[in-house]
């Protein structure tokens, strides 16, 4: 499709920007090729996607998890799994990360909780993305199943090396046993 150019502008659209926003368009109408009309039940590659969490793994000496996971789309309040879904693992080597996790040190995370301070219940833990007090034990480093289906948007990003990694960013809860 032909756009016009402007050699003018007119208030803060100025040729530049203009300009700008027609490659925007011509990126976004040409989708390298793959057509916005596919099913969502076939999978497309993407930059980001859903993903249901399917289990975790800690990294060892950290407050971090690595999460397995599977690709769904939605349909309606529900999700399912498309045809060929993008999948991870930790026994692959494939697993993902939380990014809110990332940044994780003793016991300051990244949600902004001490959990060396005064005020953090004895007996409580973070718990890993999907994950309840009912079942977590802090002695277990791995689960093959989550407690809760949790879905996030996912991300495929580039590392330094060249290889794809998966990040999502969820907020980790905080349970356990009262004790006063």
């Amino acid at each position: 499709m032909s756009y016009p150019e402007i050699s003018k502008g007119l208030g803060k659209l100025t040729p530049d920007l203009w300009g700008r926003i027609i490659r925007m368009l011509r990126s976004f109408e040409s989708n390298e090729g793959v057509s916005r009309d596919s099913r969502p039940s076939e999978r497309i590659y993407s930059d980001y996607f859903m993903a249901k969490l399917t289990g975790c793994s800690a990294v060892s000496g950290t407050i971090r998890w690595q999460y397995s996971f599977t690709e769904v789309y939605s349909e309606g309040s529900q999700y399912a799994i498309p045809t060929n879904a993008q999948t991870g693992t930790v026994a692959a080597g494939t697993a993902a990360y939380n990014l809110c996790e990332m940044g994780n040190s003793g016991d300051l995370v990244g949600t902004g909780v001490d959990m060396g301070g005064i005020d953090y219940p004895s007996g409580f833990n973070m718990m890993p993305i999907g994950m309840t007090a009912d079942s977590f034990d802090p002695a277990t480093s791995a689960y093959a199943s989550l407690d809760v289906n949790v879905v996030v948007m996912m991300f495929n990003v580039n590392t330094a090396t060249g290889t794809t990694a998966r990040v999502f960013f969820a907020g980790n809860s905080h349970d356990g046993v009262c004790t006063v």
